[in-house]
């Protein structure tokens, strides 16, 4: 069930900024990060990357669909990630410090964005 509810949810991201009638030109890249507190994939990955590819020949068949599964469970063991991402199992609790927020555009990039959807959520909740 959780997979279908973070398509759904990318989709409706994908499509939202289009108005009927609009040309698909303006569609935009989007891209979902899913933290998730349970092992989804039996990957033993901590990042895990689904994109639009083709089966056979591994085409992509467009840069606009993302969706990265970050598997807590698979961080102390997982080789994938850069040491600087070793948060601890505590990540969700205790925010990334100023200092790594400042240091990595990534990090800051998320911040910022679930800075954006928190407030958005609130003026939903209040409206």
């Amino acid at each position: 069930a959780l997979p279908a509810r973070f398509l759904f949810y990318w989709a409706r991201g994908y499509t939202e900024p289009l108005g009927r009638g609009q040309p698909y030109s303006l569609l935009r890249p989007s891209i979902s990060i899913v933290w998730s507190t349970v092992t989804m994939v039996p990957t033993g990955r901590f990042h895990n990357a689904f994109l639009a590819l083709e089966r056979s020949s591994g085409y992509c068949l467009s840069d606009h669909f993302q969706v990265h599964l970050l598997q807590l469970p698979c961080l102390s063991a997982a080789s994938d990630i850069p040491k600087r991402f070793l948060f601890g199992p505590d990540f969700l609790k205790q925010p990334p410090t100023k200092n790594l927020i400042h240091e990595d555009p990534i990090i800051a990039n998320a911040v910022n964005e679930l800075d954006r959807i928190s407030s958005h959520l609130d003026d939903v909740l209040a409206g």
